[in-house]
């Protein structure tokens, strides 16, 4: 029990208020679980592990939450936020040329709202950087089986490459290959003032390589 009152006049309760209801959630169950170990007599080697994997016997991408993606494609802005802190702001990206859509098809130009994880970082000879997000998600996967854009074997594949955190595949009629990359040597002023890609979003080239030193594989991107 002295262990246990040690743990918790350990707690932060500054920091708690300062959480969401769903942080503080997970943050009282690490303080409660470290306090019965504790009590316990158990090793602390087991709680390090545990915690830096939310889900370790689970295939597929990690979920990273404190950091994460606003894009907003009416107003043509991308925000990284730290919790609820804007660190970084770009305005004048540019998306799709078919302005934005609740789905994607195969060659209509348009960039799918929705949250997504950014599945893949990489060098792009054409756009300089190049990172992606995997769609089509569930959702959209849910969504167009609904509207009979897409049969039950192409759903489940896109469900299944998901589930792994793998690249969902871009051959069924929703396509893929969707994320966020630099113009390369394309035309600066055009880009500040037209959308023109085939889904994508797009930033000046300096803009991409700043934001790919905080972007992280399994980070949260909302697009609206």
């Amino acid at each position: 029990m002295m262990i246990s009152a040690l743990v918790f006049s350990l707690f932060d309760a500054k920091l708690y208020r300062g959480t969401c209801v769903k942080h503080r959630t997970k943050y009282m169950k690490s303080w409660l679980f470290l306090a019965l170990l504790l009590a316990g007599g158990m090793p602390l080697v087991g709680y390090s592990e545990l915690s830096s994997s939310e889900s370790p016997q689970e295939p597929g991408l990690p979920t990273l939450d404190y950091k994460w993606i606003l894009i907003d494609t009416t107003h043509r802005t991308l925000t990284l936020m730290r919790k609820d802190e804007a660190v970084l702001f770009f305005k004048n990206i540019s998306i799709g040329r078919g302005g934005s859509s609740t789905l994607h098809m195969q060659g209509d130009d348009t960039t799918p709202r929705g949250s997504y994880r950014i599945i893949s970082k990489s060098i792009s000879s054409q756009y300089k950087l190049f990172i992606g997000l995997n769609y089509p998600t569930d959702e959209h996967a849910e969504l167009a089986l609904d509207e009979n854009k897409i049969t039950p074997v192409q759903y489940n594949a896109i469900v299944r490459a998901n589930k792994l955190g793998l690249n969902p595949p871009d051959t069924t009629p929703l396509g893929g290959a969707i994320g966020i990359h630099g113009i390369g040597d394309g035309d600066l002023a055009i880009h500040r003032q037209f959308n023109w890609t085939q889904g994508c979003v797009a930033l000046e080239n300096d803009q991409i390589i700043e934001l790919n030193l905080w972007v992280e594989v399994g980070m949260r991107v909302q697009i609206y």
